[in-house]
């Protein structure tokens, strides 16, 4: 999953992996690579931002805006 998640937000697999470590921490650099492939209709990118915006925190409101952007 980590390979195919990469390859779609354009992060290193390294980036991507310590990413989706121990805790699951979000940042505004994969936000942006996420709403760059979210935009051009990836799937697999909406389906992340779906599942950030279920955060009640920064992100999670960030993650909604995009969303509500894309459609």
């Amino acid at each position: 999953m980590v390979t195919v998640v990469s390859n779609y937000c354009q992060l290193s697999q390294t980036k991507l992996s310590q990413t989706f470590a121990e805790k699951f921490t979000v940042t505004e650099e994969l936000l942006q690579s996420l709403k760059k492939t979210a935009l051009s209709g990836d799937e697999e990118s909406i389906e992340l931002l779906h599942n950030i915006a279920l955060g009640y925190d920064e992100f999670g409101k960030k993650a909604e805006d995009i969303l509500y952007h894309i459609g």
